[in-house]
């Protein structure tokens, strides 16, 4: 498929195994069309429509007050088929993503990453009472990632410029938003499998020289998606932060 293409090949080893005719034709036809959306290679006007969503505000927490204003994530709802390719092209590359960003970021393709999170901080401040803990947090960090930042990073690593034709295709589309006053040409969409993935390879680079410093200083550093945990000398702690905040905001 050349650079930053990509070949499924668990569609390719169900159709080995299956015996029908008619369900083996329609299974190859269907990985066909699935390897031609990842791999750039249909109209643009497809992507167009394949990219375009319906914005649903799911309630997290209702209005503290009466005809108040509940905290809502709102989460992009979309074609199911690219949905089923991208959340298969991402399990795909589990194990690959995770060698690409842990330790500093255990929430690509790491098993239980948020429990390794848990004992990894708890653990350390036991070990080392004297340091402080940070929690490092970003708002809407998923819409406010820039795509040409993600399409960078992805084609610049060698170990992911084979997902960089998938991340494209549907990245340059300003796509219809229904529900809002928008279209969809900038940030990520909540809900879209390959995002996390996306928005981690923006950061990414920042927050491995930020564990590398706090290292020096006895500290840990780790992140769950947007969500960081330094530990460390309070004076270091404070320095990463500021830094990270610059850097990154």
């Amino acid at each position: 498929t050349g650079p930053g293409g990509y070949r499924n090949e668990y569609l390719t080893a169900l159709v080995a195994s299956m015996e029908c005719p008619v369900a083996n034709a329609a299974v190859t036809c269907h990985e066909e069309f699935a390897a031609h959306y990842i791999n750039a290679e249909l109209p643009a006007w497809y992507y167009y429509i394949a990219t375009a969503i319906e914005e649903v505000a799911l309630i997290k927490s209702f209005a503290k007050v009466a005809g108040g204003t509940p905290d809502v994530r709102p989460i992009g709802k979309g074609n199911c088929r690219r949905r089923a390719w991208c959340s298969q092209v991402m399990a795909d590359n589990a194990e690959l993503l995770a060698e690409v960003f842990a330790p500093a970021q255990v929430a690509i393709g790491v098993k239980a990453g948020v429990s390794k999170i848990a004992f990894s901080v708890a653990t350390h401040m036991e070990l080392h009472p004297d340091q402080t803990g940070f929690k490092f947090d970003f708002s809407n960090a998923f819409n406010d990632i820039r795509r040409d930042k993600i399409l960078y990073e992805i084609y610049h690593n060698p170990k992911t410029i084979h997902l960089y034709k998938l991340y494209w295709c549907q990245l340059w589309p300003k796509s219809l938003i229904k529900g809002i006053e928008s279209t969809s040409d900038e940030g990520g969409q909540q809900g879209d499998p390959d995002i996390p993935t996306g928005f981690s390879a923006t950061i990414h680079p920042h927050i491995v020289r930020a564990r590398e410093r706090i290292l020096r200083s006895k500290g840990n550093l780790v992140f769950d998606m947007d969500d960081g945990y330094i530990m460390g000398p309070i004076h270091e702690v404070m320095q990463v932060v500021e830094d990270l905040a610059e850097e990154l905001f």
